[in-house]
C-alpha cells in the first residue's frame, strides 16, 4: 500500500469513527489523533482484509 493510499484509508477509518461518536456510540479515544503505531495497525487490518467498519469497530474493542 503507497503512502498516498495508507493516508487514505486512515482518513476513511478516522471520518467512520467520528460519524460512529455523532450516532451517539462510545469511542474512547480522538480519532484524530492516531499514533504512528496505531496507524500501521490500520493498514495490517485493511491488508488482512477487514473493511473500514470493521477497523473501527476492532480499535474501539481493543481500546
Amino acid at each position: 500500500m503507497s503512502n498516498n493510499e495508507s493516508q487514505q484509508l486512515i482518513e476513511q477509518v478516522t471520518l467512520e469513527l467520528q460519524e460512529m461518536k455523532k450516532l451517539g456510540m462510545r469511542v474512547p479515544f480522538d480519532p484524530s489523533k492516531f499514533t504512528d503505531a496505531q496507524k500501521a495497525e490500520i493498514v495490517e487490518y485493511r491488508d488482512g482484509g477487514l473493511s473500514i467498519s470493521d477497523i473501527a469497530d476492532l480499535l474501539i474493542n481493543l481500546a
